[in-house]
């Protein structure tokens, strides 16, 4: 089985990746991810909901618990959303869509990439959000309901941290998970290495000027699950008490699987 360098801190430049942009020819899941049932698209709303009063925003990084799991979700300026989640400190897999505002909350659809189980299931998102404070919702699959609920970190507020220097990363993709070293120039370039494959990006800061990188990374080597290709998707480094925190996660372009990453130091 082809093995997977999960250079964790790096992903996506210039391409944010859409829930299926508003269409009904949204393709299925290819291997290694199989879609468990049709992929549900974007209604291409690209404003807020309708009726009167103004609609909620849900932008922002929030922090949080799903049930038995530890939540961190992303919305951008452009609503695209990055749920990512992960059980005793190893990351098991992101929902990753589109959201619209409306007056009573926020709602969207997308794809849960659960990597444990090798699978994308297509998946409705709601919930209320008070801006800069608080954040409920559901995400819901075909079989089952997850909760979530979280505070807002204020530092999506301000220029994303720095995230020059070395990372200790774990990740996981359909192949299992890894622990490698991750290292971030001055200028952005992002470098990792491990026994099976390297991989190679940038990392940048968006032109909202919020408290997420977009990067872009490629990898390189015979045993690669990702050999020759480029994954994009979104990094957030935020401060905690004992150090620095990197989320991130990345997609192929055509959205059939990826890989979820937490970086410490």
């Amino acid at each position: 089985m082809r093995r997977l360098l999960m250079c964790a801190s790096v992903v996506l430049a210039s391409l944010m990746m859409a829930a299926c942009g508003g269409g009904d020819d949204c393709e299925a899941g290819t291997p290694p991810f199989a879609s468990v049932d049709p992929p549900v698209c974007d209604g291409g709303d690209s404003g807020g909901g309708g009726g009167g009063g103004s609609s909620q925003s849900a932008e922002g990084f929030w922090v949080g618990n799903a049930g038995q799991y530890a939540f961190r979700a992303l919305v951008t300026e452009d609503r695209q959303i990055w749920a990512f989640y992960a059980r005793g400190g190893v990351a098991e897999g992101v929902v990753q869509g589109t959201v619209t505002y409306s007056p009573s909350g926020f709602s969207g659809n997308g794809f849960d990439y659960n990597l444990p189980l090798v699978a994308r299931t297509g998946v409705t998102i709601s919930g209320t959000a008070r801006e800069r404070q608080s954040m409920e919702g559901a995400v819901r699959l075909p079989s089952s309901t997850i909760t979530f609920s979280g505070s807002y970190d204020s530092s999506y507020d301000s220029p994303p941290a720095d995230a020059t220097g070395t990372w200790q990363v774990r990740a996981a993709s359909a192949s299992g998970t890894v622990t490698t070293t991750v290292t971030v120039g001055s200028d952005g370039s992002v470098s990792a290495t491990t026994p099976y494959c390297s991989g190679t990006g940038t990392l940048t800061v968006r032109s909202s000027g919020k408290g997420v990188y977009n990067l872009a990374v490629t990898f390189d080597g015979a045993s690669c699950e990702f050999d020759g290709q480029t994954l994009g998707g979104v990094v957030v480094v935020r401060n905690t008490g004992s150090g620095q925190e990197m989320v991130a996660a990345a997609l192929l372009p055509d959205r059939s699987t990826g890989f979820f990453a937490i970086g410490t130091r």
